[in-house]
């Protein structure tokens, strides 16, 4: 059940969706009648920023910097959760552990490793899912020559050991 505030939000949203040159043009009119308003949501927002600067931007970068291989594990869950590719069931943190791997060979080995979809995700025959089983870390320069094309033969041979 949604509370009135909710409900309140969700209509605003919605019509300022549906209505948004009128609803920039009610903002903007409004900030230009209440100049002093506008200098005092500014100074919130600055002082905010101030006191929040690990949830700021350019603190973000430095996370992503110190912690590569959980923003490329949240890259990749996003990009292949919009392309529906992660079932609900994925077990994320076997998938993490793949992204882990490649960062640590890549810092130990000095060549570049990534995390590659077996079965391609957006292949032209097949279709794979972002899921432990389909993962496997290689070097990047394979990864990049392979592309989004899958083997079939190569596939069957790894899968029945060489039978």
């Amino acid at each position: 059940m949604y509370s009135i505030i909710e409900k309140c939000s969700a209509w605003r949203r919605d019509w300022s969706a549906r209505n948004r040159e009128r609803y920039r043009a009610i903002k903007r009119d409004y900030y230009k009648r209440r100049p002093e308003e506008r200098k005092q949501q500014a100074e919130r927002s600055r002082r905010w920023f101030l006191a929040n600067a690990e949830k700021s931007n350019a603190s973000s970068n430095a996370w992503r910097l110190r912690n590569l291989p959980k923003a490329a594990a949240r890259q990749q869950r996003r990009r292949t959760t919009l392309l529906n590719c992660m079932p609900p069931w994925a077990d994320h943190a076997e998938i993490q552990k793949f992204y882990d791997l490649a960062r640590r060979l890549t810092v130990e080995t000095g060549i570049p490793h990534e995390v590659d979809h077996i079965v391609p995700v957006m292949g032209r025959l097949v279709t794979g899912l972002h899921i432990p089983i389909n993962l496997q870390v290689i070097p990047a320069k394979k990864n990049r020559s392979k592309g989004a094309r899958f083997d079939w033969e190569s596939f069957r041979k790894d899968q029945t050991n060489g039978v």
